[in-house]
């Protein structure tokens, strides 16, 4: 056990008297040491040192205790006495030590270093846990910047805890120089950071930024988690000097930011805003996963100064934004926007998803309030990016926009035939709607699409209590989808009944390359009226050998006929009856088994 010393400083705590290295070190296997302790006497001033203050390391290093200590800072506690170094590190393959703890009197201040606060690092580095310190803040609880990083986890360190899901494990991790956390390198995996204030004051309640970034995971860490579901254990990462949270570079791939909170107080009801944006993925980082589908992994990313997610650069791919709530409070209720976009991509990222995947799987986001737009796409790069099934409304500008193309005052991209346009999602057309009818307690909505000849396209429907400036949306609630194939022209028809008789409130739609992954932006606003659903061909319509098939939205419970005639140019045209009916589905399947002795032929259906 070590208490009560004052190491690299004199006896009076005035000045520094430097130890050649470090001020404690603890290697060779040592186990079970005690550095400080939880009573009052107990507290090292382990500050003024030429490397580290307190350096753990090798193999079999395990057990010690670090806790109640001032490092990096005068008896005190309020003046920097800087170590040459870092304040504590850990390396060389040391596991499974505790710097810190639950309690507040176990809690060391680690502020004041020339460099980082805390560095673990080095393959073999595992199962350390860094709990329940003030790190960059002195014991008042207002800054005393380390000179670099405030926790650096580097080298292949794994499977490390920074904070985690107990009462009192979090750490207070603000106002050092640059980051507050950072991962860097490869082999940097499995490691938690959870629980902790970053960027706050120890109440949560106001901001002592970080000067570059929150949290940043950079140069190819992996399969790392920042939050979690679990009570307990979600960050507070507000406040900081640019970015929340920042994830960049080939090789950072895998990791899970979810459940936090970016850009608000510990209330989730207040602004807290990074200078810049709440979350950023760029470089190269691929298949990160910001929020998710099960129970609290979303994150709250609101009242940021500029963007609240942001995508960008080429080879940033195959990461999914699930779940969030991006411009509103954690009620999911109250408006707290984001200062420009909601969630942005550019610069060549391709192939992410913001909500459900192609197939369907993940979750939505609640994109709203903030003050430009609630999507936007930019650069001709920006491609293959699903956007589907995201709830997207009262943002100030357009809910999704391609940017590019022939646009007009409000930014919407017009469709072109056949969908042959370059741009951020290629400039993938959004459908037409021509009807939306509430009828008893469904609503049937139905329309067409241009677009690429010969793809299935998902259609994502949406409903609205307004429209905005623009008409076209936004897509207040998504409701639901369906499946169309194009012919050869590029055109299909679609229709879709939903549970809920929504007259009064206005459609909007998407439309989903399944090949590329390619959303549109939302169509134009149809408003829903009450009666009886208008009969609709939808796709695909097929010519076989043993006949015509075709597939007809209808109305339960309505009489209808098909009829067919082979000369539209004679009036009356001599319509005949194929078949009458009373619809029990609403898509029927009709086929006309003498099409195929007749070279041309036209079909209409009436009702009654």
């Amino acid at each position: 056990t070590v208490q009560g010393n004052y190491i690299g400083v004199n006896a009076t705590g005035s000045a520094a008297l430097s130890n050649a290295t470090a001020g404690v070190s603890i290697y060779g296997g040592a186990q079970g040491n005690v550095i400080g302790g939880t009573n009052t006497d107990a507290a090292n001033v382990i500050s003024g040192n030429t490397f580290q203050g307190l350096g753990i390391s090798g193999a079999n290093t395990t057990g010690n205790v670090v806790a109640g200590n001032l490092i990096g800072l005068n008896p005190a506690g309020n003046t920097a006495m800087p170590n040459g170094w870092s304040g504590v590190s850990i390396f060389g393959g040391a596991q499974s030590n505790l710097i810190g703890g639950t309690s507040a009197a176990a809690r060391n201040l680690i502020s004041g270093n020339s460099l980082q606060g805390v560095t673990v690092s080095d393959l073999g580095t595992t199962g350390n846990e860094i709990a329940g310190n003030y790190i960059g803040l002195n014991a008042a609880g207002t800054a005393a910047p380390n000179g670099w990083s405030g926790v650096q986890l580097y080298g292949g360190a794994q499977a490390n805890v920074i904070g985690g899901s107990s009462v009192g494990a979090g750490n207070v991790i603000s106002g050092n120089s640059f980051q507050g956390v950072l991962l860097t390198g490869t082999n940097t995996s499995g490691n938690v950071i959870a629980g902790n204030y970053i960027g706050l004051n120890p109440a949560g309640s106001g901001a002592i930024g970080n000067g570059w970034s929150g949290l940043e995971i950079y140069g190819a860490p992996a399969s790392n988690v920042v939050g979690g579901t679990v009570t307990g254990s979600r960050n507070v990462i507000s406040g900081n000097g640019n970015y929340g949270v920042f994830i960049g570079n080939g090789g950072t791939d895998g990791n899970v930011v979810s459940g936090n909170y970016i850009g608000v107080d510990t209330s989730g009801t207040l602004a807290l805003a990074n200078a810049w944006s709440g979350l950023s993925v760029y470089g190269g980082a691929k298949g990160n996963l910001i929020g998710g589908n099960s129970a609290n992994a979303g994150n709250v990313i609101s009242g940021n100064a500029n963007y609240g997610v942001t995508l960008s650069g080429a080879d940033t791919s195959g990461n999914l934004v699930q779940g969030n709530l991006v411009g509103l409070d954690a009620t999911g209720t109250q408006p707290l926007g984001n200062g420009w976009d909601g969630v942005s991509l550019y610069g060549g990222a391709s192939g992410n998803v913001v909500g459900l995947a192609v197939n369907g799987t993940g979750a939505g986001n609640n994109i709203a309030f903030n003050a430009s737009g609630g999507l936007v796409l930019f650069d001709a790069a920006t491609t293959n990016n699903s956007l589907r099934g995201n709830n997207v409304f009262s943002n100030g500008y357009i809910g999704i926009n391609l940017v590019g193309g022939a646009e007009d005052f409000y930014g919407v991209t017009l469709n072109e035939a056949g969908d042959g346009d370059a741009g951020p999602n290629n400039l993938q057309n959004y459908p037409v709607i021509s009807q939306a009818a509430g009828s008893g307690p469904t609503t049937t909505i139905a329309g067409t699409l241009n677009s690429t000849a010969s793809r299935t396209v998902m259609i994502d429907l949406y409903r609205n209590d307004i429209l905005d400036s623009s008409s076209h949306g936004e897509g207040q609630r998504y409701v639901g989808s369906t499946t169309v194939n194009t012919d050869g022209s590029g055109e299909a028809g679609f229709a879709l009944t939903v549970s809920g008789n929504f007259t009064g409130q206005f459609f909007t739609a998407t439309a989903t390359d399944q090949t590329t992954g390619d959303t549109s932006e939302f169509s134009l606003g149809l408003l829903a009226t009450n009666g009886p659903t208008l009969p609709t061909f939808t796709s695909p319509t097929t010519l076989t050998s043993t006949g015509f098939i075709a597939h007809i939205s209808l109305a339960i419970g309505e009489s209808y006929r098909v009829q067919a005639t082979t000369n539209l140019g004679v009036l009356p045209v001599p319509w005949i009856d194929l078949t009458n009916f009373v619809a029990g589905v609403t898509n029927y399947s009709f086929i006309d088994r003498s099409a195929t002795n007749i070279p041309r032929r036209f079909y209409r259906v009436i009702s009654p």
